[in-house]
């Protein structure tokens, strides 16, 4: 009897403690995605991609790359990562949600929900994209909307080829031990950029407030699920899916922010001014 109440005490002990741990990742993932439009907030200037320009200046590059880092999509995922490096929380957390698989019930079911959840967010940024308004009496629509995809498909490509890269540069291995490609998790990388471009696209659609917040809560949704899928699936540790939600929210809301940040008349500009005993000469490109 003293035997079996003392496996019990300890089996509350390390299931409370895990449980904990679990509860940590949640809200660390919860607390991240804080996307654009999840306020509610409607803006009434179309964007169709119209004013895509690749010309900024370096104040506007930085401004936008600091926003980027500084927001709670980028800067809590990667204090969350740093977070689970303490000790043998990182490895100790990944084995218990991927052995009790609390929320998909197994391995190969939350396998499969990761590319679900993946599927549906790039179906959402994509519909978000074509469904932007354009300017009541613009002519090229169809160019415009192509831009503003050009500025999408370039997030994601460069997400794509910065996780690829990061994979191959530090090499480490999966919790199941398949390969030497964890971390960060292209899974929620890629989710996570989509979900961002989506969630910018969402404020200038004209629905209802309640609407939209509804589908910025679905975006947090997938992207979260997307997270916790790949750990319970064991394909990967909390700081690969942090890092990897960190890297896909800085690089979507970077690149939107900076292509489509101003709105330039002309195709290309050459603005000509004295400063001090020199010229200076600028050339301004749009597209």
């Amino acid at each position: 009897m003293i035997k079996k109440l003392i496996s019990f005490f300890y089996f509350r002990k390390y299931f409370n403690f895990y449980r904990k741990q679990s509860i940590v990742l949640i809200f660390i993932l919860l607390c991240w995605i804080e996307l654009p439009g999840g306020n509610g907030r409607f803006e009434s200037e179309p964007r169709c991609g119209k004013q895509a320009t690749i010309y900024q200046s370096f104040n506007n590059i930085y401004i936008a790359a600091k926003d980027a880092f500084l927001a709670p999509g980028t800067f809590l995922p990667l204090a969350g990562s740093i977070l689970f490096q303490l000790g043998d929380f990182d490895k100790s957390c990944s084995y218990w949600i991927s052995e009790n698989t609390p929320l998909f019930g197994s391995q190969e079911n939350a396998d499969k929900m990761s590319n679900h959840f993946r599927t549906a967010s790039r179906a959402t940024y994509f519909i978000t994209a074509l469904s932007t308004p354009c300017e009541d009496k613009e002519k090229n629509c169809v160019t415009s909307k192509l831009k503003g995809l050009s500025v999408g498909l370039g997030a994601i490509f460069l997400t794509k080829a910065t996780t690829s890269f990061l994979k191959d540069e530090t090499n480490r291995l999966r919790p199941n031990k398949l390969n030497n490609r964890s971390f960060p998790s292209g899974h929620i990388s890629n989710t996570a950029v989509h979900a961002t471009l989506a969630s910018k696209n969402i404020r200038y659609l004209p629905i209802k407030k309640n609407i939209r917040r509804a589908l910025c809560i679905g975006l947090v949704a997938m992207t979260t699920g997307t997270a916790w899928a790949r750990v319970e699936a064991k394909m990967h540790y909390p700081s690969d899916v942090l890092v990897g939600a960190a890297l896909g929210h800085f690089l979507g809301s970077f690149i939107n922010d900076v292509l489509l940040g101003n709105d330039q008349s002309k195709n290309i500009n050459i603005i000509v001014c004295k400063l001090n005993e020199f010229i200076k000469i600028e050339f301004q490109l749009n597209f």
